[in-house]
């Protein structure tokens, strides 16, 4: 998910993190194209869920990325 998403021009970075059988994407947009970031995470949403058949929430807000990225680093590992 990471790799495809990634490969879109306007998408930084982005974090995959899965929660009690859902992933959730958080993708940091590059500046100037925020407006473009709901159509991106709508697609792609769209074309995952078609793709795997798993639910799958796609955000793009810069809080929801520094979340992700928090919960990441916290994020004990077995």
């Amino acid at each position: 998910m990471k790799k495809e998403i990634t490969e879109n021009a306007l998408v930084k970075h982005a974090i995959v993190i899965k929660q009690n059988k859902k992933y959730i994407v958080a993708i940091k947009i590059k500046a100037y194209h925020r407006k473009d970031g709901e159509a991106i995470s709508k697609y792609y949403q769209k074309y995952w869920e078609d793709k795997w058949k798993i639910p799958v929430e796609v955000t793009f807000t810069p809080s929801d990325y520094r979340k992700a990225q928090k919960l990441v680093k916290t994020k004990k590992r077995a």
